[in-house]
């Protein structure tokens, strides 16, 4: 319905601008203002049914691989399992040889968005280091053990976007509570953990420009 309100008048003015040569001027004039007052019409809708809860409407998401598992992990009450995973290209659903697999820091304060750009922003930090590491001639890609759940798009309707966002809370407080036993075994179990690749790579630098600092120089 916010999408409706959203594009409503700007689908109107589009079929209004463009296609009154072939729909005729009055047609035109009355397809842009009936969609201007569906819009306005649902507008009430919202406004009669709001509960004071602000809410985010996500209009497009630009990058994605595995569409909605993030929101789905959390609604599943399983924050810790919100990740990323760098793979090779293969016949079956992400089941290539896998680089890197890497977890963001969630919080109470985040939202289910800020979550999915940690999310996106951990993978494209990702990506940058494979590329560098099979430059260079390091890389050691692994199979991954079973294959995870398979979530659907159509699966996740307006309804349950809106429980997402309102239960977020109430997930991440009883995730926090908890949160260092909760990740132990899914850190354990990160196939080419980044975390610790960059851990690594970082005191083999610290290492290497201790030698140059050391060195006749």
């Amino acid at each position: 319905m916010a999408t409706i309100i959203l594009f409503a008048p700007l689908i109107g003015a589009l079929i209004c601008g463009f296609g009154w040569r072939v729909i005729g001027e009055k047609a035109a004039q009355w397809t842009a203002t009936g969609f201007l007052f569906l819009a306005a019409f649902l507008s009430w809708i919202i406004f009669l049914t709001f509960d004071g809860e602000t809410q985010q409407v996500q209009i497009l998401r630009w990058i994605e691989s595995g569409t909605l598992t993030t929101d789905w992990a959390i609604l599943e009450g399983e924050p810790e399992k919100v990740g990323a995973t760098v793979h090779f290209v293969s016949s079956g659903i992400d089941d290539g040889g896998v680089v890197f697999q890497g977890r963001p820091r969630l919080e109470a304060a985040d939202h289910p968005n800020r979550a999915y750009e940690k999310v996106v922003r951990l993978g494209v930090e990702m990506m940058s280091a494979a590329i560098r590491v099979i430059g260079q001639g390091e890389l050691h890609a692994c199979p991954e053990p079973a294959r995870g759940r398979l979530y659907r798009e159509r699966d996740f309707t307006y309804r349950t976007q809106r429980r997402l966002w309102r239960q977020w809370r109430r997930i991440m407080a009883t995730y926090e509570a908890d949160r260092e036993q909760r990740d132990a075994p899914i850190d354990a179990s990160l196939i080419n953990s980044f975390t610790r690749w960059k851990n690594q790579a970082e005191r083999d630098g610290d290492r290497s420009a201790g030698g140059e600092t050391n060195g006749p120089f």
